[in-house]
């Protein structure tokens, strides 16, 4: 729990300005395992992924948008991030 503590501390001191980071990384990594997914072929597989990503991201965006505090946020952008990495990597190997 170090790491986790230590980034959250960080992004806590800061939000705003890594609540804008924190919504680029979710959408543009969200983007890019959506692309790859419907790339690929247009199986059930392929859309519980693209509806994974859309839970994540929405996730993290209506959390950051309804004003949770920042614990939520940053749970909810790491969620997003380990979704959208996951999924990315799965399509390009």
């Amino acid at each position: 729990m170090g790491l986790y503590k230590k980034l959250f501390d960080i992004f806590e001191r800061n939000f705003l300005m890594y609540a804008m980071f924190g919504v680029l990384l979710s959408s543009s990594l969200g983007a890019v395992g959506a692309m790859l997914a419907f790339r690929s072929s247009e199986g059930i597989a392929e859309m519980i992924q693209v509806g994974l990503l859309v839970i994540g991201c929405c996730g993290f965006t209506a959390a950051l948008l309804g004003g949770q505090k920042p614990k939520v946020v940053f749970n909810w952008l790491v969620i997003s991030v380990i979704i959208s990495t996951i999924i990315v990597i799965i399509q390009v190997l």
